[in-house]
């Protein structure tokens, strides 16, 4: 997958090994990873995150040549390190997007995603603007990043959910990356009988591609 839930294979038991504290810290000490994707997020503030995470960019590439985007989002979960701090609150969650972005951008100045020549092919980070991180940031997003934005848009059949998910698409659009997409949840996970709202359904792709 482009943008899925990565971080815990980005920072594993090695990492761990070498330094706790790459990891979140919670109440009773730093929070050893368990190789899930619902693990608790890494500190993205450590010293050599960045390295680490640049590092699993250039092995991605050397063995998925072909693959457009590295993936890049973070873990399944709403735990992060308790010196991260809210920048604000979004549909009644904590925003950390600027802490998520700040660090993707460093890690986007990685030199292979940075074309010399039009006969490269073109590569991204790909990640997910998702619980936590979904509100827009109110920093500069590096070009080479490809958020895509995690919304129930059949929430859509109430007019401010709709205008709410609707600005903060476009937000993300003028954030600074080149490429934006939308992920949505029409399945309808822990649904026993049917949810579709055709309309709410054509009123979201039509909006969001807008």
């Amino acid at each position: 997958m482009w943008f899925g839930h990565n971080f815990f294979k980005i920072f594993t038991e090695d990492e761990w090994q070498q330094d706790p504290s790459f990891f979140a810290e919670g109440k009773q000490g730093y929070i050893r990873p368990s190789g899930l994707g619902s693990d608790a997020n890494p500190n993205l503030n450590h010293p050599q995150a960045v390295a680490v995470a640049q590092k699993y960019v250039e092995n991605w590439f050397r063995n998925n040549p072909q693959s457009f985007s590295v993936p890049m989002g973070l873990n399944d979960t709403m735990i992060f390190d308790k010196k991260v701090e809210s920048e604000g609150w979004f549909r009644d969650r904590p925003s950390r997007t600027n802490y998520l972005i700040g660090f993707l951008n460093k890690v986007a100045e990685v030199s292979l995603l940075n074309k010399n020549n039009v006969n490269e092919p073109r590569r991204v980070i790909g990640t997910l603007a998702y619980l936590d991180t979904l509100k827009a940031p109110t920093i500069k997003v590096n070009p080479n990043i490809f958020p895509w934005v995690c919304v129930d848009r059949l929430g859509y059949t109430n007019d401010e959910f709709a205008q709410q998910d609707i600005d903060n698409c476009t937000a993300w659009v003028k954030s600074g990356s080149t490429h934006v997409g939308a992920y949505d949840y029409w399945y309808g996970n822990h649904f026993c009988v049917p949810r579709i709202s055709f309309s709410a359904q054509d009123k979201s792709i039509k909006k969001v591609h807008q």
